[in-house]
């Protein structure tokens, strides 16, 4: 075999040398006939086809069957065999009578391929006289279809303004849910949203510290969900608060020792029936601590005030507000949160009381630099017509932060027995360098 210019084919007559070609064909033919095995005479093949020397060969064809019967599922064996010995009593082919017996065959089928053919033609001709009469109908279709067409391109034209408008409202809404998310992350506050059916749809990082939620819990009932409170009601207020449409607050606590402020708040969807509810748990434990610590020191009969490290009054107690109020400072202008406590005191030296007041800011400045830990003075504070002494204490704040507790306590009664009984004079508080009171000073 050889294969020969052009396309590739697996066609035998584009695969065997020229000298086989024909007596191939032949064989084949006879063997498909005959249903029988057929071989050829020998053939000369001249020095150069397939190789340097000439060669005769001989070809056999061998019909195989595939499981059936049928001519369609037969197969043949082309085998090319040396003519080197004598024949092997198979009947050789005679080409020429195989060649005529084909062209009959041929001839017969082309005869009724021509009947074939003309009856074709006919039903052409009919099926061309109703091709043109569809074709009308098409062409009629085609106007209407153009027309359509039309209308179609001004539908397409409003369907691309409301998809750029749609887009836009999309890009708005995009822009929303991120500044929604950005806003939740910034407020540290737990933060979960839930529709009508308590179902949960979004949730801030910070709710994980109190409940048990991942991303994969968004679309999942509240109530499935554990977490850190003591609030067995937090569902029937939630189902309030949807009923109502009102807003809910509780303060509740947490298994962590924590306080919160829960806030519960409902919204519709506009131009839905959809509605919803966001919940919120503000951390006021730190609140509840200074409320506590409010009600601690206003349990005190002494006055007290909390500077920080500049001086500036923090905090006061009920009995700092009412003798504030009583000695021509009642709204706390001068004496209240925010002032510098150190500064009223500082009242220069031409003042009458100077050099209490100068004790009293070297003492304060001492305990908020960190140079004393504690500073203790008597001084006087006359009322209209009746003499008083108070002794005042400062004592430094531990922590980063810094600053000092001012204390006074009135200790007239106290003095006026210590002046009555001058054998024990010597046991008066400790004085501003501990070593003494300061309780004989003269009042001014």
């Amino acid at each position: 075999m050889q294969m020969r210019e052009g396309a590739a084919s697996l066609e035998i007559g584009r695969m065997l040398v020229e000298p086989l070609l024909p007596v191939a064909s032949a064989l084949l033919f006879k063997s498909a006939r005959l249903g029988e095995e057929a071989a050829s005479d020998s053939i000369p093949i001249a020095e150069g086809i397939l190789g340097p020397d000439p060669m005769r060969l001989r070809l056999r064809v061998v019909p195989v069957k595939q499981g059936t019967d049928s001519d369609e599922g037969r197969l043949y064996i082309l085998a090319f065999e040396p003519d080197e010995g004598p024949d092997d009593g198979i009947s050789g082919i005679d080409i020429d009578r195989e060649v005529g017996a084909r062209i009959e065959m041929l001839e017969a089928e082309l005869a009724m391929t021509r009947e074939s053919l003309q009856a074709m033609i006919e039903e052409l001709e009919t099926s061309n006289e109703e091709l043109q009469a569809t074709n009308e109908e098409m062409m009629a279709s085609n106007e209407e279809l153009q027309s359509a067409n039309e209308e179609l391109q001004s539908v397409n034209e409003e369907l691309n303004s409301l998809n750029a408008e749609y887009q836009e409202k999309i890009d708005l809404l995009n822009r929303s849910n991120a500044d929604l998310d950005s806003l939740t992350e910034i407020m540290a506050m737990s933060t979960i949203f839930v529709d009508s059916e308590l179902t949960v749809t979004r949730f801030s990082p910070d709710a994980a510290e109190l409940f048990r939620i991942r991303d994969v819990d968004v679309g999942r009932p509240l109530g499935d969900l554990t977490h850190r409170l003591d609030y067995p009601a937090l569902l029937d207020d939630l189902r309030r608060t949807l009923q109502g449409q009102s807003r809910t607050e509780r303060e509740v606590s947490g298994l962590n020792g924590r306080h919160y402020l829960v806030r519960m708040l409902p919204y519709r969807v506009p131009s839905s029936a959809a509605q919803g509810a966001v919940v919120t748990f503000v951390d006021i434990t730190q609140t509840r601590n200074l409320q506590l610590l409010q009600a601690v020191i206003d349990g005190l009969a002494e006055h007290v005030a909390v500077l920080d490290g500049h001086g500036d009054i923090l905090l006061v107690n009920a009995a700092w507000t009412r003798f504030a109020a009583d000695n021509g400072d009642p709204g706390l202008a001068h004496t209240g949160v925010g002032t510098n406590y150190v500064g009223r005191c500082d009242i220069g030296e031409a003042a009458i009381d100077s050099g209490y007041a100068k004790r009293a800011v070297e003492g304060i400045r001492s305990v908020l630099t960190g140079k004393q830990r504690h500073f203790t003075m008597e001084y006087p504070c006359d009322a209209p017509g009746q003499p008083r002494w108070f002794v005042m204490h400062a004592r430094p704040l531990d922590g980063a932060r810094g600053g000092a507790v001012v204390s006074h306590i009135e200790i007239t009664r106290w003095h006026n027995q210590t002046e009555a009984s001058p054998e024990t004079s010597s046991g008066g508080l400790p004085g501003s360098d501990g070593t003494g009171a300061d309780g004989g000073a003269p009042r001014a």
